[in-house]
């Protein structure tokens, strides 16, 4: 297998979408790094405000950009005038950007890439571009760290959307409109395939909020399409982006279930030069702890959860 190794100055040639809102000081930022990191083709997509009191916020997030797009002319932009939503806002914001390339690199206004990030992304988008069985790369860790002796990177069958990439014949299996969520609820298939009656209960029940429109979200949308077609997501051993958005302010994330270190705060070495693990199959033990962690969680964890929240707030 091919080998990728970049330099941390080399220009990333993958273009890179920024979708963003309401925080123009995170917005001004995340465009001086993709500048910074010799991005040649940046998109842009910004939601319009959902009420009167992001008014305010959405016109400064707005100038802000247009101040960047009037200097730089490889800078593309959207921007809706009403509020659309995550649900349809970002999976249009992908199409957009795969009406003109074939791979594209996601970021949202809250995750702050480290200097890793560019050149791991750009790595496995062109090592796994071949590879169908691979359906995304993930900038981050659903445990934060993942520990192993080898390689930086696993399979997982679980995506990850905080800094992360993908290519235009995956996205093309998207199922946004959950088409398939009532036969694979009758044929069982989530029970086989996570291993647990828990998992497939779990699954269902968020699924139809989303398709039932009581969840603004796709992220679900996309796992479950990925599920359902067996494909599995890169997921780096460590964060390689911080998320800085967790908390009261976030739309989904309010708080985090397990102990999220950010990639600021690690110091662990990332050798991008490191061959990639030999065999495509998802890392059983890492997608069980997702599962029993971040999702359907074990009754202990759930518990666990259920009072770091109460005495969080």
């Amino acid at each position: 297998m091919l080998l990728v190794v970049l330099l941390p100055n080399m220009r990333v040639n993958i273009p890179v979408l920024l979708i963003t809102y309401k925080r123009p000081d995170l917005t001004e930022n995340l465009i001086n790094i993709l500048i910074k990191n010799n991005i040649e083709d940046i998109f842009i997509y910004m939601d319009g405000p959902n009420n009167s009191s992001d008014m305010a916020n959405c016109k400064k997030t707005r100038k802000t950009i247009e101040m960047f797009s009037n200097k730089y002319p490889n800078i593309k932009t959207l921007f809706k005038d009403k509020n659309v939503g995550i649900a349809h806002g970002i999976p249009e914001a992908i199409d957009w950007v795969f009406k003109s390339f074939n791979q594209a690199i996601i970021l949202e206004d809250d995750c702050i890439p480290s200097s890793k990030f560019f050149p791991f992304m750009e790595q496995m988008l062109i090592r796994y571009k071949p590879n169908s069985e691979i359906a995304s790369i993930c900038g981050s860790n659903f445990l934060s760290k993942w520990n192993l002796n080898k390689e930086n990177y696993f399979y997982s069958k679980y995506f990850n959307s905080w800094g992360w990439g993908t290519w235009k014949d995956r996205w093309q299996r998207f199922d946004r409109n959950l088409d398939n969520l009532d036969k694979i609820q009758k044929n069982k298939f989530l029970k086989t395939y996570l291993g647990s009656y828990r998992a497939y209960f779990y699954w269902h029940w968020i699924l139809s909020k989303v398709k039932n429109r009581k969840i603004d979200t796709w992220d679900y949308t996309w796992i479950f399409t990925n599920f359902i077609n067996k494909k599995l997501h890169i997921t780096p051993k460590i964060n390689l982006v911080s998320n800085i958005g967790i908390g009261l302010d976030s739309s989904h994330t309010k708080s985090y279930p397990v102990n999220y270190i950010p990639s600021s705060s690690i110091s662990d070495e990332f050798n991008l030069s490191l061959p990639a693990p030999l065999n495509i199959v998802a890392n059983h033990k890492f997608d069980k702890d997702v599962e029993n962690k971040i999702y359907s969680k074990s009754i202990q964890n759930r518990i666990f959860w259920i009072l770091k929240k109460i005495f969080k707030y």
